[in-house]
């Protein structure tokens, strides 16, 4: 029953993702707005907002208007549905289970930002650095010192990479200013240790797949644009799911070198 209802509050949370990354590139309001057709602006009356049997009973068409609703919204829906149900077998807690999925929605919000327009909204990554810290300090139990490392550090480490990259590409924006907001909020809320770990796992996944898109692709040559968030928010999940597994074991190899 439990993971039952991890999985409906996962749906209602994806279908709140969904209407962020949809309206907050637009810079219309996110909370203090009823909800509308993305076609025909008309108000969309509760029964057909319910995640995923809305879509299904509509039959992936509009209400009102008729028009295709997009496959995005109800494969953001399923997917934070079982995110959910993962985090709560993963963490076993409330509090953590709380803090992930914060994370997550947040990360996931950047993602399709990203893809979609190119942008990650500073309300998501201001928002997401404040909550870092005040979660750092309060939730996992460390001095405030630990997150702002992070959030300094993570931030700081894209940008000097950035900079690097705009020398060597000669391109003005080589790393945006979103994504180094974005490695600023992923270090807030990870630390030091394990948000440097997302970024080193960003970068070795972003650099294969650049790669492979250099081949498959010729022309990428001319444009080399790639969104970096989708390889941050990956190694971002993968650092706060196996970081702790990962960093025990360099430390451990890192001792049986020096010792």
């Amino acid at each position: 029953m439990e993971f039952v209802i991890c999985f409906i509050a996962g749906t209602f949370t994806g279908s709140f993702i969904g209407l962020c990354a949809y309206r907050l590139p637009r810079g219309n309001p996110v909370v203090f707005d009823f909800s509308k057709c993305d076609f025909c602006a008309r108000q969309i009356p509760w029964k057909n907002k319910i995640p995923l049997l809305s879509f299904l009973f509509l039959q992936g068409k509009s209400a009102c208007c008729t028009k295709p609703i997009p496959w995005t919204y109800p494969i953001i829906e399923l997917v934070t549905g079982f995110f959910f149900v993962f985090l709560y077998r993963l963490t076993g807690e409330l509090e953590g289970f709380i803090v992930a999925n914060i994370f997550l929605s947040l990360l996931l919000i950047s993602v399709l930002t990203d893809l979609q327009h190119r942008i990650i909204p500073n309300k998501i990554t201001y928002s997401g650095m404040i909550l870092g810290l005040v979660i750092g300090v309060f939730s996992f139990q460390h001095t405030l010192l630990y997150p702002v490392l992070g959030l300094i550090f993570c931030g700081g480490f894209l940008y000097l990479g950035g900079a690097v990259g705009k020398i060597l590409f000669r391109k003005d924006n080589a790393m945006g200013g979103g994504d180094i907001k974005l490695a600023a909020m992923i270090g807030a809320f990870l630390g030091l240790e394990q948000g440097f770990l997302a970024l080193l796992l960003a970068l070795s996944t972003g650099i294969i797949f650049g790669f492979v898109k250099l081949v498959l692709e010729p022309e990428f040559r001319t444009y080399r644009e790639l969104p970096f968030g989708p390889f941050m928010a990956l190694g971002a999940v993968a650092s706060l799911i196996y970081g702790e597994d990962i960093l025990i074991y360099y430390y451990a190899r890192l001792g049986d070198v020096f010792l």
